[in-house]
């Protein structure tokens, strides 16, 4: 057969790789490219085993003139073993869970207080300017001649406005200003509703009448509560 004829064994055994020829075709790259990393990689190279020689601008000889950064080197510190350094991650904000939010007491006196103000702004404002639009220059003297009508007017609209916007949300617009919500105490941010924020509201102006005393409460309480939160089972705290 043609394939058992001396001239094909031939050619079979010409065409047979042998890593004597990549390691010699390595040699013959080298000497053009002063490496090699195929034969380096496969073991086939002669000069894979051959230690580089230390020239005078060696890496070897860098580290000789400079001992701290040789001693950096050996142990594995500094950019030299570790590459570029890296800022480490920021740390990230702890997720706030039932169990850490029920621990925490209420939101600051003051910044309650300042919510608060807020509140009075926001409802105060429109009903003077609708009072002075309504007497013009004569708008300080009808409400010195009998303060009463207007003041007691004043207040049902904002025990109105406290009782609607806490009951639903458990947010006034000063609240959502300043990141606060009114939720159950013993409950993980579920705001008051209707009950909750009516007894609230009636305890409040009862805290009022003692001239503050309810309010005052906050200092000395272990959740800084006043007593229209003790007593009602809310209590302010910041959102999550």
């Amino acid at each position: 057969m043609l394939l058992s004829s001396p001239a094909a064994l031939g050619y079979k055994k010409r065409m047979q790789f042998h890593p004597q020829d990549l390691s010699e075709l390595d040699e013959l790259t080298e000497e053009h490219l002063g490496f090699s990393a195929l034969s380096d990689g496969l073991g086939f190279s002669k000069s894979a085993k051959k230690a580089p020689a230390k020239g005078p601008g060696s890496f070897e000889d860098f580290l000789e003139n400079d001992p701290s950064l040789k001693q950096k080197a050996l142990s594995g510190n500094g950019a030299v073993a570790a590459g570029v350094a890296r800022p480490a991650p920021a740390m990230s904000r702890a997720v706030p869970t039932p169990k850490n939010v029920l621990a925490e007491p209420a939101a600051p006196q003051i910044v309650r207080i300042a919510a608060f103000l807020l509140d009075l702004a926001a409802i105060l404002t429109p009903l003077s300017l609708a009072w002075w639009i309504s007497f013009g220059s004569k708008a300080g003297a009808v409400f010195r001649q009998d303060p009463r009508p207007p003041t007691l007017l004043a207040a049902v609209i904002l025990c109105a406005y406290f009782l609607l916007s806490e009951s639903f949300g458990g947010q006034s617009l000063g609240k959502m200003a300043l990141g606060l919500r009114v939720v159950e105490d013993d409950k993980y941010q579920k705001p008051t509703g209707l009950p909750h924020a009516a007894l609230r509201l009636l305890l409040f102006v009862v805290g009022a009448a003692f001239l503050g005393l309810g309010f005052l409460a906050s200092f000395w309480d272990a959740k800084r509560r006043p007593w229209h939160d003790r007593y009602s089972g809310s209590i302010v705290r910041r959102q999550a």
